[in-house]
């Protein structure tokens, strides 16, 4: 009972919080909330595009998450870019699932703006090539035979496979060893164009936001990620909207 006492007589913080929810001309979502009492700050990007987007090509929504960390046009390949963003102090992680699929890092609030142009730089000028295509593949591949190997996973599978047989969720985000290998680089090219649209995307910053203001974030975000939205493509009859929007290796 003493303790119950101390419980309702201890009065809990709340930290005075900023939040910002809009979205651009262009489609795209964006959200600010500044936390003082967190020390942290977190970079979050949504894509609204998972595994039921996969098609024909189940795992390809999986395959691109894993290529958009192979490089870019400045890091050229996932060494060079993992370290840039070691260099900041940041850890990036990323899932894939059904319906959407997210990029995180986590930085000091001093590194924000380096980070968001990182982030920025892995979508429009992803590095990807015939030869990363194909070594991710195998990536992945070993991932479908570790996952195969864990009873809690198999159990899974199966359960999975039955609960939503004949819906759109029947197939597993991973894909298979035979799926795989039928997505070539072009098919990523396509997904990631079609699928990674300003309107399909939600971009926040969580966190605290140190000496960086609200509209320099928003500024910034607008400025790296001034894609078109796929209506303006269509209504300016846009020629070639794969190279005007995304730079690609040849």
């Amino acid at each position: 009972m003493k303790n119950m006492k101390n419980m309702k007589n201890t009065k809990v913080r709340k930290s005075k919080a900023v939040n910002i929810v809009n979205q651009f001309d262009n489609g795209l979502k964006y959200f600010i909330r500044e936390t003082s009492n967190n020390r942290e700050t977190h970079i979050i990007l949504m894509v609204k595009t998972g595994g039921i987007n996969d098609g024909k090509h189940s795992g390809i929504a999986h395959l691109l998450e894993h290529l958009l960390f192979t490089g870019t046009k400045d890091y050229p390949n996932s060494q060079i870019l993992a370290t840039e963003i070691e260099k900041y102090g940041a850890t990036v992680n990323a899932f894939t699932g059904h319906q959407v699929t997210c990029y995180h890092i986590r930085c000091h609030h001093s590194k924000l703006s380096k980070l968001i142009t990182i982030l920025s730089k892995m979508i429009k000028e992803t590095n990807i090539d015939d030869y990363r295509v194909q070594n991710e593949k195998k990536i992945v591949a070993n991932e479908i035979y570790y996952r195969q190997d864990k009873t809690k996973q198999t159990i899974n599978k199966q359960v999975f496979s039955h609960l939503m047989k004949k819906t759109i969720y029947e197939d597993l985000v991973i894909g298979t060893e035979h799926s795989l290998k039928n997505i070539e680089k072009y098919h990523i090219n396509a997904f990631l164009v079609s699928q990674y649209r300003p309107e399909n995307m939600v971009f926040g910053v969580v966190g605290r936001l140190g000496d960086n203001t609200t509209n320099s974030i928003i500024s910034q975000i607008k400025k790296e990620f001034n894609i078109p939205s796929k209506t303006t493509i269509e209504k300016d009859n846009m020629p070639n909207p794969l190279m005007l929007h995304y730079n690609f290796n040849k």
